[in-house]
Parts: structure tokens; C-alpha cells; sequence
């Protein structure tokens, strides 16, 4: 991300302790990987660097189109496997904006929106190289951008729709047990949330879009619950 960019991105606030304790997990699992994150936080003096080696937070988005019909993945070249994007977040507590910044550098795409009210999906997961524990805060963004890059970190970008990603999973066997498992909840929630956007598309039809100019980002401002005050979020990277 460039610097004018990172520097548009510091008025976004997030409080990541308050916003696990708002949040509603979707099963028990996914439960028990809230208390897992939060223990972290508790107890770990710098949950945020990578070089805590019992593990730490990252930071990682689903992107899907507009629509709710496609979902843009990237292909991760040292994991061999189709994954949302993401990454670490180098001492960086705001996980939102760690996410943003991994979106932007993957995907070069430049026109996203948060989707809802923070958190999308927890996850925690282990690394074997050397062993220890991503921490993941995963959140849902929305785009009519398709005008993405190939980073140097995957082989690939490509959309997919709910049942070729539902197929993917199934079917690929660079999934361990773990990634299915997470892969499939977050079909779940993607499925519920593609029904909800489905119904409520008349009502959004009348609402009017804006393109600000370049190298300016609006957004409403996210309170310490990670929750947006006003409308949802939407960022132009220029």
C-alpha cells in the first residue's frame, strides 16, 4: 500500500477486545476460537508480532462481489491452496486496517466496502513451519472492482461463485481437515448473507453512490465496538 493510503487509513479505529466480546459466534467452535483469541490478548505481551511464538493476530479478507455471487480468491503460492487474503500484522493492533492493507496489497484492487458491523468470522489455526498459531480476525468486504492484480505471493487470482467454491472445497485436496472446516462455516454465513442481501436488494436500488476523487478515502468512523455509527464503510485506493 502506498504511503498516502497508509496515512489515510489512521482515522479508522478498532478495538479488537471489545470487539470479540460484541461479537456472535456462529457455532460452539467458532466459540471457543473467540476465547482462544481472547486469552492472547490477556496473556501474551505482544500478541500483534509475529515473533511471538506461541502464535498471533492476523488480520484477513473475504472479498465478494457487490452482489454476493462471486468470491475473489487468490491462489497462495507457498500454501498451494485458494485462500481469502491476509496476513500478519507486524505490531499493527488495529485488525481492520491490517486487513485492509493485506486486501489492497494482494488483490491491487482499489474500491472495496466493508460489509456489516466488524468481524465477519474468527478462526484459529496452526502453522507447522515453525509450529505455532495464527490468530485469525477475518472480516467481509464488497467490490464492483474487478480490476485485480497478481501479487508476487500467489500464482493466481480468480472469482468464484458459491457452489464452484463450495466444489473447491470439497473436492481439493491441499485442504487439511481444519481448512474445511472453517472453509465450510464461512459457505454457511456466506449463503445466509447472500439470501439476506437478495431480499433487501429493492430497498438499496434508490441509494445513491458516490466516486470521490483521487487519494481520498471516506469512510464512517468505526467506535470501539467495531461497529460502524453510521452506513457501512467504503474506501477508494487511488
Amino acid at each position: 500500500m502506498k504511503t498516502h493510503e497508509l496515512k489515510l487509513c489512521e482515522s479508522i479505529s478498532f478495538d479488537l477486545e471489545k470487539a470479540l466480546n460484541a461479537y456472535t459466534p456462529f457455532d460452539d467452535i467458532e466459540k471457543k476460537h473467540v476465547e482462544s483469541v481472547l486469552h492472547l490478548l490477556k496473556t501474551e505481551k505482544e500478541p500483534f508480532l509475529r515473533e511471538t511464538k506461541i502464535g498471533h493476530i492476523t488480520g484477513s479478507v473475504f472479498l465478494l462481489s457487490s452482489d454476493f455471487k462471486r468470491m475473489l480468491m487468490t491462489h497462495h503460492k507457498k500454501l498451494n491452496k485458494w485462500l481469502q487474503f491476509g496476513g500478519h500484522s507486524d505490531g499493527d493492533k488495529n485488525t481492520l486496517r491490517v486487513a485492509m492493507r493485506e486486501l489492497s496489497e494482494e488483490s491491487g484492487v482499489k474500491n472495496f466496502q466493508l460489509y456489516g458491523n466488524g468481524i465477519a468470522d474468527i478462526d484459529v489455526h496452526t502453522i507447522k513451519e515453525p509450529a505455532h498459531s495464527h490468530y485469525d480476525i477475518r472480516f467481509i468486504f464488497t467490490t464492483d472492482d474487478d480490476n485485480f492484480v497478481v501479487s508476487d505471493e500467489s500464482n493466481d487470482l480468480k472469482w468464484f461463485t458459491l457452489d464452484e467454491f463450495t466444489k473447491l472445497v470439497q473436492s481439493d485436496n491441499h485442504y487439511n481437515p481444519h481448512n474445511i472446516e472453517a472453509l465450510t462455516r464461512f459457505i454457511k454465513k456466506w449463503r445466509a448473507r447472500r439470501e439476506s442481501n437478495s431480499q433487501s436488494a429493492a430497498s438499496k436500488a434508490d441509494a445513491i453512490s458516490v466516486r470521490p476523487r483521487a487519494h481520498v478515502l471516506l469512510y464512517h468512523r468505526v467506535n470501539t465496538l467495531g461497529k460502524m455509527e453510521n452506513s457501512n464503510a467504503m474506501f477508494y485506493l487511488n
